[in-house]
């Protein structure tokens, strides 16, 4: 098979004899001696930082434990296989970069270049129908055979909730909280006197399932330095006001507690105004009211470097972007830019915006909509739309929701996540991943798109106000106040019932 990428073959051969096969167990690194040689506009370099981004390398990552050349080779053409297959949207370029990848390190090796695997160039149909069948085959792993390492036998007895923080491993790799695990904790406050058993329990979520408890002790302080708390002497019984007085005193401190604590865990960024909130893959960010802009999480592309801006009055949260909307109509944006999704310092007259995986849209005042970023499935191909009343960008695609309750969209449609055309008398929708929702005036609800976990399956609500959509999931909010839920339950992300 002709190697179409000679420069990406070169760059990676000078990242193995720079780094030796390790550096595939190191992939930040190793797309950073690529880019040093080919630069970050360059589409190999591209793709391989959103592989990365994404989790999509660890088939080269296994390779690099592999002992025999032959087993190595044979584990790198698995690893680009791999690539090329889950990253399907960009199909011709994560074909050649795999390619690529897996011939330098043949050349590394001094071996023979591999056989690709059958059916490599078979087209978009292989690559769906692989897809289908991992997703349908492949066991979700579980965090019950996860390393989890950090947790110290005791702790000392402070009065408050001891929450030791683990590091958590499974097959060689650290899973990050609260993307793919979550801790709760048992007990964990302890008694004044004595030892108590507490534990921490690692409940997985997102692509990983099962859950790992670690038990540990908390015991009396024994510093001599800290004055133990005695109980004060019997001196007769309390009157029956006094008593009063302290269980109502009690109560206002214990009331005040709550509503502090509640207060803290509603509002992340501190004691701020926030006005807005959104959502990104692995960051958060806030709008206050007086238009600055805080964020939280994963800042590795400088999607929370927002610090900086003024007069915002929107904000949307991308994969690894982040973009603000200005009274003025102008629109700023940090973070990722390996695709021009922050290319929007030209833009004038906005209304709205919003992120999508890698690309950003934005409605104009004139109803006319705005797009910049990867346009690899035709995601930004909505400059012919007119009357706009809505945008929303999801992963790979774009919905637009018109004037006249009709939805327009553009972009991958490989699971139907388009198909709106004949919806009718539409007052919002929602897009995440792979699937489209849409709250109709008469407050039903319809949806489209990939439905392998029932995420689709609302066409019995009844009565609702407001939808979203998570990955493989959807809520919706009733009349009542109540919330109804369709999807995958796997985390309890639709345990919403007793709401």
């Amino acid at each position: 098979m002709e190697d179409t990428t000679g420069g990406l073959r070169q760059a990676t051969r000078m990242a193995l004899y720079h780094g030796g096969t390790q550096v595939l167990r190191e992939p930040r690194r190793f797309v950073g001696l690529v880019s040093d040689k080919l630069g970050d506009s360059a589409p190999e370099v591209r793709v391989l930082y959103h592989a990365i981004d994404m989790e999509y390398v660890e088939g080269f990552a296994d390779a690099a434990d592999v002992g025999t050349p032959m087993a190595l080779r044979d584990a790198t053409v698995r690893g680009a296989a791999q690539l090329e297959d889950r990253l399907f949207m960009r199909t011709d370029v994560a074909r050649s970069t795999s390619l690529a990848i897996a011939l330098a390190v043949s050349d590394f090796l001094g071996i023979e270049a591999p056989d690709m695997p059958p059916g490599w160039e078979s087209g978009e149909d292989r690559r769906r129908d692989e897809e289908e069948t991992r997703r349908k085959d492949v066991q979700t792993p579980s965090v019950e055979f996860a390393t989890v390492s950090g947790v110290d036998p005791t702790y000392p007895y402070t009065g408050r909730p001891v929450e030791p923080e683990p590091r958590v491993e499974l097959g060689g790799r650290a899973l990050v909280r609260d993307r793919d695990y979550l801790l709760t904790y048992r007990d964990n406050v302890g008694a004044a006197s004595g030892t108590s058993r507490a534990s921490v329990t690692v409940v997985g979520i997102g692509g990983y399932e099962g859950t790992k408890s670690v038990a540990f002790d908390i015991v009396e302080s024994m510093d001599p330095t800290k004055k133990q708390v005695v109980p004060p002497k019997k001196k007769g019984r309390l009157g029956s006001w006094t008593k009063s007085k302290l269980a109502l005193a009690s109560a206002v401190c214990v009331a005040l507690l709550l509503v502090g604590l509640s207060l803290a865990w509603l509002n992340p960024f501190g004691r701020h105004n926030v006005t807005a909130i959104s959502a990104g893959f692995e960051h958060t960010v806030g709008l206050l009211g007086d238009g600055t802009v805080v964020a939280t999480g994963r800042n590795e592309f400088g999607q929370r470097d927002v610090s900086g801006w003024r007069g915002v009055t929107a904000v949307s949260a991308g994969r690894s972007h982040t973009v603000g909307l200005l009274k003025d109509g102008t629109v700023v944006a940090a973070g990722g830019n390996y695709d021009g999704q922050c290319n929007v310092s030209g833009w004038r007259g906005v209304a709205a915006v919003s992120a999508g995986d890698d690309h950003t849209v934005g409605l104009l005042g004139d109803g006319t909509v705005v797009a910049t970023g990867s346009n690899d499935n035709g995601e930004c191909d909505v400059s012919g739309w007119r009357n706009v009343e809505a945008v929303s960008a999801g992963y790979g695609f774009t919905v637009g929701l018109l004037k006249d309750g009709t939805v327009v969209a553009a972009g991958r449609n490989d699971a139907g996540q388009c198909d709106v055309s004949g919806w009718r008398g539409v007052a919002a929708v929602s897009v995440k991943f792979e699937h489209t929702v849409a709250l109709l005036e008469d407050g039903t609800v319809v949806a489209t798109g990939r439905n392998e976990f029932g995420q689709c399956d609302v066409s019995g609500w009844r009565g609702v106000e407001a939808v979203s959509v998570g990955r493989d999931h959807t809520v919706g909010l009733l009349g009542d106040g109540t919330v109804v839920a369709a999807g995958r339950g796997n985390s309890g992300q639709c345990d919403v019932s007793g709401w």
